[in-house]
């Protein structure tokens, strides 16, 4: 699979857009209908929740090559390549060692994107960053490290549509001090919850912040 960095402007607009699709999608569909939801909607957000974190995932995966194969930043810098090759395949090989806690071998790579980390797995992410050594590592890291709602609670959601047991429904439920909650029949409803603050859907929540935390972490 080959990747082309591109620069952090256009990374963030491209990610900007598609999170602009998903929040149209669940104002249409979930937002100017009645609550509480049928199966139907359930069904629809299962969907929705999957492409909303597929797109969250697609969005850091680029951003970490971006900065350690070299590109330009928001501010008009470039960052030079900061990894020997300076290839996907070298990124790659150095995330799956470091998320496995194995040892980094100098120029080694690899090329099979089953064996990748969850790049939207903020907890995985810094040890992966300080390796790879891109200029903006301290930007990266310390946004990523900050990361407590939004994308990590969807992912939450996500494991628990992707994954119905006992354990993961338990996970869900850990999340009812953040919200307004309601009962949980399935772990699509927690989107339709209220954040205490601004009294948006969760899911509505989960979106701004992932606009917020993107355009921390390309403000370089």
């Amino acid at each position: 699979m080959p990747f082309v960095p591109i620069g952090h402007q256009q990374l963030l607009r491209r990610f900007h857009k598609r999170l602009m699709i998903v929040e149209g999608a669940f104002t249409e569909h979930i937002v100017t209908r009645a609550i509480p939801l049928g199966i139907k909607d359930r069904m629809f957000l299962d969907g929705l929740i999957s492409v909303t974190w597929q797109y969250w995932c697609l969005f850091c995966r680029q951003l970490v090559l971006a900065s350690a194969l070299g590109c330009r930043t928001r501010r008009g810098s470039t960052l030079a390549p900061s990894v020997t090759p300076p290839t996907w395949e070298r990124v790659s090989y150095v995330a799956v060692q470091v998320a496995n806690n194995n040892r980094v071998h100098p120029s080694k790579t690899q090329n099979h994107l089953r064996r990748e980390p969850t790049w939207g797995d903020v907890s995985k992410l810094g040890p992966i960053i300080i390796e790879l050594a891109p200029q903006n590592a301290s930007t990266l890291v310390s946004t990523f490290g900050s990361v407590t709602d939004g994308p990590a609670h969807l992912q939450i959601v996500r494991n628990a549509t992707a994954h119905l047991n006992h354990e993961t429904h338990r996970e869900v439920l850990g999340l009812r001090p953040f919200y307004n909650p309601k009962s949980v029949r399935h772990p699509t409803d927690v989107t339709v919850w209220t954040e205490p603050n601004s009294q948006d859907y969760a899911f509505i929540s989960w979106v701004d912040d992932m606009r917020l935390i993107s355009d921390l972490l390309t403000d370089y």
